[in-house]
């Protein structure tokens, strides 16, 4: 039985996978919370496995590319889960502001100890 700790928001934002920074292909976060992601892709990645998800998020005019590091902490057939390496970076802000843009502009104020697990 899986144990998670915060609330996930639904997401449907593509991402490129990348493993010790080499591309290794295309995915989509299907959902997010404050600690973790699952991420929707036909890729193998071994549990422990550390990657980045490189997005683009803004608008259609006006894109950045941002990348978050996260762990990969299991594996299905349809995809990754990943708990976030630092789940209040910057990067990791910005996600959150794109994917829920109202209660999660107060988690910059949080430390990072905040006790939440995915």
């Amino acid at each position: 039985m899986e144990h998670r700790w915060g609330r996930r928001w639904d997401t449907a934002i593509d991402a490129t996978l990348f493993s010790r920074r080499c591309a290794v292909g295309r995915g989509r976060i299907r959902n997010l919370s404050l600690t973790g992601a699952f991420v929707q892709t036909p890729f193998a990645f071994r549990p422990l496995s550390l990657v980045d998800l490189e997005l683009c998020l803004g608008l259609s005019h006006r894109k950045e590319t941002h990348r978050v590091a996260g762990t990969v902490v299991r594996s299905s057939s349809d995809g990754i889960g990943i708990e976030w390496s630092d789940p209040l970076s910057p990067e990791f802000m910005r996600l959150a502001a794109v994917a829920n843009p109202g209660p999660l502009s107060t988690l910059s104020d949080r430390s990072s100890s905040a006790g939440l697990y995915a």
